[in-house]
């Protein structure tokens, strides 16, 4: 009962048919064209990814700036506000030169 159900083993023939040049040129020039289109490929996937990258760090840089401007008015406003505490302090206290008056 060996073998039942399997077709017979196919004669192994060593010998290879010849390949003609033009069969090798190909052979050796198929990789070169699948690099070359895939780097190109990849060289397009990067580009477009480069621009994404670059909007939205514009993007982000606009943002920050406005942030930071705001950020500095405020600043300026609480040291403006002190400033004029410090300087109406200083004025109400001239009946002790070198002393300020306390606001609380």
């Amino acid at each position: 009962m060996e073998g039942k159900g399997r077709a017979p083993d196919a004669p192994k023939d060593e010998s290879l048919p010849p390949l003609s040049t033009s069969a090798l040129i190909s052979a050796i020039e198929t990789p070169g064209a699948v690099h070359d289109a895939a780097l190109e490929s990849i060289q397009a996937v990067c580009d477009v990814a480069l621009e994404s990258i670059q909007a939205v760090c514009d993007v982000a840089l606009e943002t920050i700036q406005a942030v930071c401007d705001v950020a500095l008015e405020s600043i300026q406003a609480v040291h403006d506000v002190a400033l004029e505490t410090i300087q109406a302090v200083h004025r109400g206290s001239g009946d002790h030169p070198g002393r300020t008056r306390r606001l609380w």
